[in-house]
């Protein structure tokens, strides 16, 4: 018989974080701002290869958006 445990998980892996910086939009009152391409990390795969994850999808609104302020507040 197999077993089930649901469970919350918080792992610290190391990321690549692609992004784009958007100009400001005056024309409607946007300020400059980060938008994220991609979230990856090296996953070895059964045979030794590496092999990008983009785990973008994954993740919640509020991790995005701790993630542009950290590009904003090194920018």
């Amino acid at each position: 018989m197999k077993n089930i445990l649901k469970t919350s998980l918080d792992l610290t892996i190391e990321v690549e974080v692609k992004y784009e910086t958007l100009p400001a939009d005056i024309e409607h009152g946007l300020p400059e701002q980060t938008d994220l391409v991609s979230v990856t990390f090296n996953l070895l795969g059964s045979k030794g290869r590496k092999r990008k994850v983009d785990i973008l999808q994954l993740l919640s609104e509020t991790e995005i958006l701790s993630l542009e302020d950290q590009i904003e507040e090194r920018g």
